[in-house]
């Protein structure tokens, strides 16, 4: 298991000296709902009734309230509503900002994620920034967008790549064995 990295256990280590795992989920619920009704509103807002429309029947398919009873998904879930407001307000900047963003957004992943939910934090955002971008007439052309799609996903991937290689080389030192 020295592979894995759990880094939610930064927050939840000190969430346990003061709740109990129920109230954790209680915690992690009325954050998630906080989070995602913020992300509903601003998407309406900036974006319009069709991608809000799109960002909750999304939210429903996939039975999102549940993901603050697991303490495996609820991380990267926060870490979507979290970067998807934030892109929200920068999607405006330059490229280099944008893509900095996203491969922090990427580090920040492999730190959380447990394998199992990480393309939330680069799908979602990535729609959204696309889709603004697009109702501010940003691109040119078709070849515009793929070519945005795919450096974001390739800075939002470098930066996931790292964090983990960086990881299993810090996991390598400390305990003396091959992790990779």
């Amino acid at each position: 298991y020295t592979r894995y990295w759990h880094g939610s256990i930064a927050i939840l280590r000190p969430l346990l000296t003061i709740f109990n795992i129920e109230q954790i989920y209680i915690f992690n619920a009325v954050i998630l709902c906080i989070l995602f009704i913020t992300l509903l509103l601003l998407t309406y807002k900036k974006l319009g009734i069709g991608a809000l429309i799109c960002l909750l029947i999304s939210g429903i398919m996939t039975s999102l309230w549940y993901a603050a009873l697991s303490l495996e998904y609820i991380w990267t879930i926060l870490l979507m509503c979290i970067s998807g407001i934030i892109s929200l307000f920068i999607y405006k900047c330059n490229n280099c900002c944008l893509f900095m963003f996203f491969l922090t957004v990427g580090s920040f992943t492999a730190y959380f994620d447990f394998l199992t939910t990480e393309t939330l934090t680069l799908l979602v955002p990535l729609v959204i920034v696309t889709i603004a971008r697009h109702n501010d007439n940003m691109f040119k052309n078709q070849k515009d967008y793929i070519r945005h799609s795919a450096y974001i996903s390739l800075f939002w991937l470098l930066g996931y790549a790292f964090a983990w290689i960086a990881k299993w080389s810090l996991a390598s030192i400390v305990l003396h064995e091959n992790v990779f």
